[in-house]
Parts: C-alpha cells; sequence; structure tokens
C-alpha cells in the first residue's frame, strides 16, 4: 500500500476550494473587443516592417477622431467607412468581414486562419515576397488576423500611398488564383506559428485528454452567463485538422464566405472622401453578390438571479470582483456599456486608490462581447480586513450612478475619461486597431456606422447615464465573486492533505481486512502473470487511473458550483476532503481486482489481492484439482473457468466447484497442487474441526459465515 498511497499523493491536488481562480475561470471566448479594457488576442498573421519608436504626439483637443465617418455601400452591397483625418502622416485601411473560426467546418478548425495564410501568397504575377515586400518597401506594416466571429486584412502607409494600400487589398481578398502547390506550402508556416498549441498529440497528450476529457469540462462563461453557446475552438486549429485541409476545402471555403456583400472596407486617413470613394468603385464594385452575411445577434437566455460566489486562495490578500450581464444590447447600449464600465473604474480609483484609506491599489476592468450582449467586470485586490469596506464601495458607487447626486464629481470622472478617449487614439492607426477592427463593431447587424464615442460621452449626464442603467443594469444579473484568504496557512496544508490519506487508507483498511492466524499458514506463493498481460494490466490501470482523475475533476468542478453561494469556508473545505476521500477510496479499490498471492491455510485456501482484498474456499469445497494449461481446460470443454493469468499453454493449477473453476499460475504448479490436495486430504470428511462443510462458504446457504466466499471473484465476499 506504500506504492499506492504514492500514486495518491502524485495523482490528488489540494482540495478545489483553496484555488485562486475567478469567476471566469475558463479563458474568455470573445475576440479582441474594442469597448473593453482587457480582451483575448486573435491569430495575426505575419507583420511588415517593424515600427521605429514613435515621437510624441500632438493631440487637438478639438478633433474627434469618431465623429465625421462618411457610411456608403456599392451596388454589390461592400460597406465603405471613409474617415477624413487632416494632418495625419499616414493612411489606414482596413478589409474585414464576418466570418473566423466558428465557421470552420467540424474536423477542419484551423480553416478560416489557413485561408487568411493563403490569400498573402496567392497573387497572380507576383510572388509571396514581392507581395510583401512592396508595402515594407513603402515604408508601411500589414497584418491579417483570424478571429472567432471575424478576420481581418489591413495595411498602413503613408499618406502620399492611400491608393496602393487599397489596391494592395483588393489584390489580397480578390483575384485569386488557388494553386494546390502553394495552398499546401501554408503548412508549414502556420505550425510554427502555433506552436506548442499545434504539436503533435504524443503519449503527454493522449494522458492528458484520457484525465481531462471533454465533458469534464464546465461550460463556457457565455453559456453559463448567458446561455449562448460558444465552441471556444481553437481560432488556429490543430495537428490533426490541419494536416486534413486540403486545396479543394480552401476554395470551397473562400467561395462560400468571400463575397463582397459580406466585407467592410475602412479607410482612414488624410484623403478626400469623394476621391476615395471614386477609386474603391473602380477596384470593388465589378464583384457579384453572394450570400448574406451570418447573424451575429442572439437571444440571451441566462439565469435571472444574483450570484454570489467565494473562494479561499493562500495569498494573503482579498480580491473582490463585480460583473454585470447586460443582454441584446443596441449599438447606442454597447458604447454606453463601455462608457458605464469606465466611469465606475474612474470613480473606484478616486475613492479607493487616491482616498483616505488606501484600501485599494489599482481597479481592473475587463469587458467581453458575446453575440449582441457584454460582461463588465471591475475586480480589485485589497487587504482581507478591508475587503467588506471595498464591497460597500462598489455598491455605493453604483448607487450614486442610479441615483445621482452630485453632478460635480460626475463630470470629473467624465472628462477624465474623455481625456483618456484623445489619448488612446491619436492616429488613424490607433483608431481602427482600438474600435474599428472588433468583433461587434464588424457584424452590420450591430454596427451598421461607426459611433461617435467622443460625442456620446461629451453629452452624456447623470440623467442619461442612470436611466441606461435602470433598464440594463438589475440586481438579478449581477454577479459577485470574493476570494478570501484561507484560513489554514500554507504550511498546514501539506500535513492536512496527508492526514486525510491517512485516514481514508484506515478507514479502507478497516472495512477490507479480516483478520487471520497466520501461525496456521503452511504454503504461500505469487502469482505468475505473462508479460503481455502486464503491459495489459498496467495500461488497464493507467486508462481506470485516468477515468477516476476524470470522474474526480468532473465532479469537484460540478460540486464547487453547488457550494460555491455558500460564505463558509468550513463547508467548501469539508466539501473538498470529502471528494478528496472518494477519490482516493477509488484509486485503492482498483487494487481489489487485481489478484497477487495464493496462501494455503490448514482449513482453507486464501487468494490474496493488491488492496488488502481477500476471498477464501475451504478445501472440502473443490470438487476438482489438477494441473492443466488453459488450452486443455478448453479442449476439454471446461468453458466456465476464469484463468487469473493469460498464459495459454503453460499449466496451471486448475480448482473447480459445480460448474465454474478457477486457474492459478505459479512457479511451480506442482508444488501448489500438492499442497492443495495435501489440504484437501487434511480436510476430507469427516469435516475438519467439527464443522459442518458447504460447498463455498457464502454462497448457496443462508446460514453461511458473514464475508465468506467463493474463489470467483464476481460472486465473492470481502474476507481476509
Amino acid at each position: 500500500m506504500g506504492l499506492l498511497l504514492a500514486l495518491a499523493l502524485l495523482t490528488t491536488a489540494l482540495p478545489p476550494c483553496l484555488a485562486a481562480a475567478s469567476t471566469d475561470a475558463q479563458k474568455p471566448l470573445a475576440e479582441n473587443d474594442a469597448l473593453s479594457a482587457q480582451t483575448e488576442g486573435p491569430v495575426g498573421d505575419d507583420v511588415g516592417a517593424p515600427h521605429g519608436e514613435a515621437e510624441p504626439l500632438v493631440i487637438d483637443e478639438r478633433f474627434n477622431p469618431f465623429g465625421g465617418w462618411e457610411i456608403h455601400e456599392l451596388a454589390n452591397g461592400m460597406r465603405v467607412w471613409i474617415k477624413a483625418w487632416p494632418g495625419a502622416e499616414e493612411v489606414r485601411a482596413s478589409l474585414s468581414l464576418p466570418v473566423g473560426a466558428d465557421h470552420d467546418p467540424k474536423g477542419l478548425e484551423g480553416l478560416a486562419h489557413y485561408l487568411e495564410h493563403v490569400l498573402f501568397t496567392s497573387v497572380p504575377g507576383q510572388t509571396e515576397a514581392e507581395f510583401k515586400k512592396a508595402v515594407s518597401d513603402r515604408g508601411g506594416t500589414y497584418n491579417g488576423t483570424t478571429g472567432s466571429v471575424s478576420t481581418w486584412y489591413w495595411n498602413q502607409l503613408p499618406v502620399a500611398e492611400w491608393r496602393f494600400g487599397i489596391q494592395w487589398l483588393h489584390d489580397t481578398v480578390f483575384g485569386k488564383e488557388f494553386e494546390a502547390e502553394n495552398i499546401r506550402k501554408q503548412l508549414a508556416p502556420i505550425l510554427l506559428e502555433g506552436g506548442s498549441q499545434v504539436q503533435p498529440k504524443g503519449f503527454a497528450e493522449f494522458m492528458d485528454s484520457l484525465a481531462k476529457p471533454h465533458w469534464t469540462r464546465l461550460p463556457s462563461w457565455p453559456e453559463r452567463e448567458f446561455g449562448l453557446k460558444r465552441d471556444g475552438r481553437s481560432n488556429i486549429g490543430s495537428w490533426e485538422s490541419l494536416h486534413k485541409i486540403g486545396p479543394e476545402h480552401v476554395r470551397e471555403f473562400y467561395e462560400r464566405h468571400y463575397h463582397p456583400n459580406v466585407m467592410r472596407l475602412v479607410v482612414v486617413g488624410d484623403v478626400e472622401p469623394a476621391q476615395t470613394l471614386t477609386y474603391i468603385r473602380e477596384l470593388f464594385e465589378a464583384y457579384p453578390r453572394g450570400n448574406d452575411p451570418p447573424t451575429y445577434r442572439r437571444k440571451a437566455q441566462g439565469p435571472e438571479r444574483k450570484i454570489t460566489a467565494y473562494k479561499w486562495s493562500d495569498r494573503h490578500d482579498a480580491e473582490y470582483k463585480l460583473s454585470f450581464r447586460l443582454h441584446d444590447l443596441s449599438a447606442d447600449d454597447y458604447v454606453r456599456a463601455y462608457l458605464f464600465g469606465n466611469l465606475m473604474r474612474l470613480r473606484l480609483t478616486r475613492k479607493l486608490r487616491w482616498g483616505e484609506e488606501k484600501s485599494s491599489y489599482s481597479i481592473s476592468l475587463k469587458s467581453s462581447a458575446v453575440y449582441g450582449s457584454r460582461k463588465i467586470t471591475l475586480s480589485t485586490n485589497c487587504a482581507s480586513e478591508r475587503l467588506e469596506d471595498v464591497r460597500q464601495a462598489f455598491a455605493d458607487v453604483l448607487q450614486e450612478f442610479k441615483e445621482p447626486s452630485d453632478p460635480v464629481a460626475f463630470d470629473e470622472v467624465r472628462d477624465e475619461l474623455i481625456a483618456q478617449l484623445r489619448r488612446s487614439n491619436p492616429t488613424p492607426g490607433a483608431l481602427v486597431k482600438n474600435w474599428v477592427e472588433t468583433e461587434p463593431l464588424v457584424h452590420p447587424d450591430v454596427f451598421p456606422s461607426m459611433p461617435d464615442v467622443l460625442g456620446l460621452t461629451e453629452s452624456l449626464g447623470p440623467p442619461e447615464l442612470a436611466t441606461w442603467l435602470s433598464r440594463h443594469v438589475r440586481p438579478e444579473r449581477m454577479t459577485e465573486s470574493i476570494r478570501r484568504p484561507s484560513p489554514i496557512p500554507e504550511a498546514m496544508m501539506v500535513p492536512v492533505v496527508f492526514l486525510s490519506f491517512w485516514i481514508a487508507l484506515v478507514v479502507l483498511r478497516r472495512w477490507l481486512v479480516r483478520p487471520v492466524d497466520l501461525r496456521r499458514l503452511r504454503y504461500v506463493r505469487k502469482l505468475r502473470y505473462p508479460p503481455l498481460q502486464w503491459l495489459i494490466g498496467i495500461t488497464a490501470w493507467v486508462l481506470a487511473l485516468s477515468a477516476i482523475a476524470a470522474m474526480a475533476m468532473f465532479i469537484e468542478a460540478r460540486a464547487e458550483l453547488l457550494v460555491e453561494h455558500i460564505p463558509s469556508f468550513a463547508v467548501h473545505y469539508s466539501w473538498s476532503t470529502m471528494l478528496e476521500f472518494l477519490h482516493i477510496v477509488a484509486f485503492v479499490l482498483l487494487g481489489t481486482l487485481i489478484p497477487r498471492k495464493v496462501l494455503l491455510f490448514e482449513d482453507q485456501l486464501l487468494l490474496k489481492f493488491w488492496s488488502w482484498r481477500s476471498i477464501r474456499a475451504r478445501y472440502d469445497a473443490v470438487d476438482e484439482m489438477r494441473v492443466i494449461s488453459l488450452w486443455g481446460l478448453w479442449r476439454d470443454g471446461c468453458w466456465l473457468t476464469m484463468p487469473l493469468s493469460a498464459y495459454l499453454w503453460k499449466p496451471g493449477v486448475y480448482l473447480r466447484h459445480g460448474r465454474f473453476g478457477v486457474l492459478l499460475h505459479t512457479r511451480k504448479p506442482e508444488e501448489l497442487a500438492a499442497a492443495v490436495q495435501e489440504g484437501i486430504d487434511r480436510c476430507s470428511p469427516p469435516p475438519c474441526a467439527s464443522e459442518r462443510s458447504t460447498p463455498l462458504e457464502g454462497v448457496g446457504s443462508p446460514d453461511s459465515e458473514p464475508g465468506a466466499g467463493p474463489l470467483l471473484p464476481d460472486n465473492s465476499s470481502r474476507v481476509g
């Protein structure tokens, strides 16, 4: 059992209630989101010439980078957004479409990103190097990005090269020649770009997939909080799926999704809009319409109740998170959600970071979009004794915005936000990257045009924000997550874990062991197994351990959801400890299925298993005993025989009671047979020790001794 304990220690982690996990334990599935402070970045293609160090920019306080957009639609349905930016030294051109990794066919994950690579290299009359070098030689940069539900192609060039920039995007996406050899060549750079994400599955990955099967994973946050399923697949694909992609798949995906009526072309810089639109029409309007763009919006159906989750960790500080689930937003609602989150952040910073108490170091804002809904999360860490004060401060600031009473304080944080908007979008490139090339703005059913974020911020007053909050920010759509320091010091955790293991083992030993008088022991031999059976057995053992680990993870994850709303460390820790206890029980019980030794006593034969369990039978219950191979038994028609070893030709000791038998293999089967025969002779009638003989103890006799059983494991009881 020492080996079992060591393995258990290696395969069992600390109780999950001590993990410093957030309410979004899984990676967010949102795209690069313009209206957020922190987001998950999508997969990008290779970039052109590197940026040099930027010189300090002079910001014109009178210029509104979000206003003055011209929105057009070509005859074939292509949307065109043009923004004149007087004095800008660069022009940013971007072509996007609302198609991404979520549209990859099953089994061909990574196809959308694969096509992105191919489009940069399949330009008629130019090699890949010539096509990309043309941008670099003009002092520009370029990139391609594939997200979950959108793809972008862009370049940034000096103002004098604006025509070339638009032409370059046209040549990137249209007029393609999909040569099979060129398509196959893109596999190598994609695999290198993916790195560890696209490694071939080896033994470690195989074991990981066994220990963490997909059915053990918790639903993603869009499904848990909005009732919206998202695959969460890797944008770049896997080793297996990428090797399945062929030229025909790339062509089919392009022909299905790449049509002008699903695309949006954006040009921002010191350009003349009418002249720019005319040039765009000459290049793009001749291409025919195709399939309608996919619908982005979906109806949110999240839980209509306030959620409060409690967690503990070994950190010295505490953490408080407050999330808002905002359902089914319009374009203006998206912008106001952005403004609300940032106003809360700035106001909380003034109160908690700059206040007298210095309760917090910083306030973090995270915003994620999913199918027309948004989740905004504000969080901060603080001293554990200040946690309730911080929690109250969050509630007070929210109430200040819902019931405004201090317009001066509101104007201060709004003016600070306006200054931040100007500072963070000083150039066409920054504006397009931060706002235009984002998930919700790509989709025409959410944003048919560019929102004037700065104008909406300047015109936003306390009453307007309070009205919006009354419609969208409700208590039943809020989530609190509270993480406290564990009351048990980290140094005590290892002894506590060892103690739980020891208790589990003691309980199991008391349950499985039945005492025997070793003074009556006459003969002991280990059972033998062929090498192939050892290999199969070890493999089965590993698979069983993986299944136990997977089931434990499944139970722990879902059990944690059941108890996370209870603000008691004792409940969380007891629940986690109980789950670990059950994990060890299942682990040890595996050993009760593996026979290890055969022991012969004066009046009985005992079969010992790895984990304490034993089964026994009296000698007078043996109807037949002989030395024979498994092949010989089958040849004689003894099909109801359980061979404990997989030797087919080697002789073993065959013991039969009634129609059923068992075949034991030891190093010296003749010696074992002689010892068994001696016991049979010794216990021949009259019954041994003046006890009534039964066919097999525990079987077929209502008054048989409790815990006794036959040699056959499927009908046996645990004795020792």
